[in-house]
């Protein structure tokens, strides 16, 4: 009989000096992207734009990382009263393993605790898997429209929102 155990995982505020690894981490997940029709403006960033990002009052970036090794990581930007989230990754080969929703709860605790109300994002609509990983983790569908991404492309998003309560647990919103 094998039994296979996952090493912990930890959940961490990134660093600008984590912008190498936040780069390769977004490269090598958003690659499946690059003969899209449409490709992935990610693909286009390089550790230097992840590092200024960084460095800018109001962004920031969260870190997985397994047996020490950064797996996965998100970026974010606060607003007012919310935390919107963009380029979600988890290597390739590390993907299927809760990572992702490591990284959603994190993003949960620290809206709630940021006194943040609400957490969201912007995902592509032909991206059915990133629209059910959200969904699975109470966020709701919004509006779908165009947007028009760095590359000067037109995209087709949807906005996927969820309200955060203060300790530190997310909640659907309720219409």
């Amino acid at each position: 009989m094998t039994i296979s155990v996952t090493p912990p995982i930890r959940v961490r505020l990134a660093r600008p000096e984590d912008a190498d690894a936040i780069h390769a981490i977004t490269a090598a997940a958003y690659a499946e992207y690059r003969d899209a029709d449409i490709p992935s403006s990610a693909l286009a960033e390089t550790a230097a734009t992840v590092r200024a990002d960084l460095e800018r009052e109001g962004q920031g970036a969260a870190l997985v990382e397994q047996a020490g090794r950064p797996v996965g990581c998100v970026r974010f930007r606060a607003g007012a009263d919310d935390l919107y989230f963009f380029r979600l990754a988890v290597l390739p080969e590390c993907q299927g393993r809760g990572l992702a929703k490591s990284l959603l709860l994190w993003l949960s605790g620290f809206a709630a605790g940021a006194g943040k109300e609400r957490l969201w994002c912007l995902t592509r609509v032909s991206v059915s898997r990133n629209r059910h990983l959200y969904r699975s983790h109470g966020f709701t569908e919004g509006e779908e429209r165009t947007t028009v991404n760095p590359l000067g492309a037109p995209v087709r998003v949807v906005t996927m929102t969820k309200d955060v309560d203060f300790a530190g647990q997310a909640r659907q919103e309720t219409a």
